[in-house]
């Protein structure tokens, strides 16, 4: 529910910013995602900069959605599998779901 909720509301926010240039980008399992708008709505849920989220995904997985490293890190916020699944993250490859789980992961630590 709450996955559907976050990508309805980073579909609304394209609406408005539609235009000859498109800043949106594809993920695995959510469709086509616009990962600022994605940020932002996940940042303003837990209180979070959303530019602190857009530079540790542009850190961990440089912006890929499919990205694994050799350490077994998964998706777009580089989720350890005991990470995800300890911050109810059941595909670290979709995009909505790997920004949340890094967002209770930071709230968390906070």
């Amino acid at each position: 529910m709450l996955k559907s909720l976050v990508a309805a509301l980073v579909v609304f926010t394209l609406v408005p910013m539609a235009s000859g240039t498109s800043a949106v980008q594809p993920s695995t399992n959510t469709g086509w995602i616009d990962e600022h708008a994605l940020f932002r709505v996940v940042g303003a849920m837990y209180g979070l900069d959303p530019d602190l989220l857009e530079a540790i995904a542009a850190a961990e997985s440089h912006g890929d959605a499919r990205a694994v490293s050799a350490e077994g890190a998964m998706g777009l916020m580089q989720l350890m599998p005991a990470t995800a699944w300890r911050f109810d993250v059941t595909d670290p490859f979709d995009s909505v779901e790997s920004a949340i789980g890094a967002a209770r992961f930071l709230d968390h630590l906070r």
